[in-house]
């Protein structure tokens, strides 16, 4: 059952990750638009999130430039630490600010977040962020490129995800005709609990590598009315493709492979 409710890093790429075994799906479930999906809630399905060489990557695309090549990797694998079953999401991002190496840790099979860290490669001028999520918290350090480290500690009452998995998320989710649930993640920015509203708005067949594969189409809606297109295989979970827009540019996820 679903609890009710009781309560991204960098804007613009946590969505690509920054970040885009053969089942019938179940029935649409009966879910209202105030409905919540929190961690260890039953209807996920984790052991359908692929892992290893099974990588993304997010494509900058300018209307004036057509394709300016890629802009991160995100791998994704099943770590043992302490006799506990892991998910590590890495994402490694490439721009003209510098380098920023991401990791973020959370347990299996709830998918709540254990840990993020992010890390500036040499010259860049991004901060640097820890994270430790205790049940209801999360206690960190956040250090700007030109400032000292602060630290701070915000509630996450009811609990909530990663960044890191918000688009890794639909393929646990039973995604339906009908399906509609938002969902929180704690926003590495703001250091609050945050809203992101997960809809399926339709549903195609398209042409991945040469064949013709059902796919839903997936809405993902932030808090400040971005949103993101997503197109999930309907028999794997696995997401083919995710855009959004920032700025002039256009983000877009996609298998490492594509």
């Amino acid at each position: 059952m679903h609890s009710r409710p009781s309560t991204a890093g960098r804007a613009g790429l946590s969505i690509s990750i920054a970040c885009l075994a053969v089942a019938l799906l179940p029935a649409a479930p009966d879910l209202a638009a105030q409905e919540i999906l929190l961690p260890g809630d039953p209807s996920l399905r984790p052991e359908r999130i692929s892992t290893g060489i099974d990588s993304t990557r997010v494509w900058r695309f300018s209307g004036d430039q057509g394709q300016m090549g890629p802009l991160a990797i995100q791998v994704v694998d099943r770590i043992e630490r302490d006799g506990a079953e892991l998910l590590r999401i890495v994402f490694t991002l490439e721009s003209d600010n510098g380098n920023m190496h991401d990791t973020s840790t959370v347990r299996l099979p709830s998918l709540a977040p254990v840990a993020h860290v992010s890390r500036p490669g040499a010259g860049a001028t991004w901060r640097s962020l820890e994270i430790r999520y205790d049940e209801g918290s999360a206690r960190g350090t956040v250090t700007p490129a030109d400032s000292a480290p602060q630290e701070f500690e915000a509630p996450m009452p009811g609990g909530a995800f990663d960044p890191s998995l918000s688009l890794v998320l639909l393929t646990a989710m039973p995604l339906a005709p009908g399906y509609e649930v938002r969902v929180p993640f704690f926003s590495h920015e703001k250091r609050e609990v945050e809203l992101h509203t997960y809809r399926v708005a339709g549903e195609q067949a398209m042409s991945f590598r040469g064949e013709t594969v059902d796919v839903w189409d997936v809405e993902i809606t932030f808090p400040d009315g971005r949103i993101v297109m997503a197109k999930v295989d309907q028999a794997s979970g696995r997401v083919l493709r995710g855009e959004t827009a920032v700025g002039d540019m256009r983000l877009v996820t996609m298998p490492a492979e594509s």
